[in-house]
């Protein structure tokens, strides 16, 4: 056991710089910064700190639902009550790309520049920060994630559906390894350093993204 959580460590050392954990406190404060709509604010850090927060949510089991009413409430042109599920989402996990991305759409449409832009920017920053990451085509090059709602982005921004999964055991930590074909049957493979969600999240399997 200790052989392994040093490991997973190890894994997490072997990350930018940039993309270190610091404490919680720093997470919250990252918050508040991108709320105030902050420039600068270093969503990698944003990322990795909300993995060493309590309320720490690696496998959507406090957001999925929320998610899900909020994403059918946008599809149906109720901005009203998407605006109201996503903010409640985000009060749970703010590194969730698309409540924001969703969230500035209705915002817009409600002709509220500011909190669109802001928003909008949040979007694109967690979404940045997890593309920058890596490109997915191999254990060592894996995309560096802290949720199982980041795989399933990285899925949806590629336009691809996810045909099974196993976990390999690399120098880097454990890594997701993921069959995945496009809209034509094309067949591709993607790879995703899962060290946070192992070291800091729930013990156990987790099911793959939705397809």
């Amino acid at each position: 056991m200790m052989a392994k959580k040093a490991a997973l460590v190890l894994g997490l050392l072997l990350l930018p710089p940039a993309a270190w954990a610091a404490p919680a406190d720093d997470y919250a404060a990252l918050v508040t910064a991108a709320k105030d709509g902050d420039p600068g604010v270093d969503y990698t850090v944003m990322r990795q700190t909300y993995t060493q927060t309590p309320g720490y949510d690696p496998f959507g089991k406090k957001t999925d639902g929320l998610m899900k009413d909020a994403q059918a409430a946008y599809i149906a042109k109720d901005c009203k009550t998407a605006l109201a599920k996503f903010k409640m989402a985000i009060a749970i996990n703010f590194t969730l790309p698309d409540a924001h991305a969703l969230s500035a759409d209705c915002l817009e449409q409600q002709g509220d520049k500011k909190g669109m832009a802001r928003e909008e920017a949040i979007a694109q920053g967690l979404f940045n920060s997890i593309i920058a990451s890596g490109d997915g085509k191999s254990p060592k090059t894996a995309f560096w994630v802290v949720s199982r709602h980041e795989e399933e982005m990285v899925f949806s921004l590629a336009g691809l559906n996810a045909k099974g999964q196993t976990t390999l055991t690399t120098e880097r930590g454990p890594v997701d390894k993921f069959n995945a074909t496009d809209e034509k049957g094309k067949r591709s493979t993607l790879y995703f350093n899962v060290s946070a969600m192992a070291l800091f999240g729930a013990s156990g399997a987790a099911p793959a993204p939705k397809q």
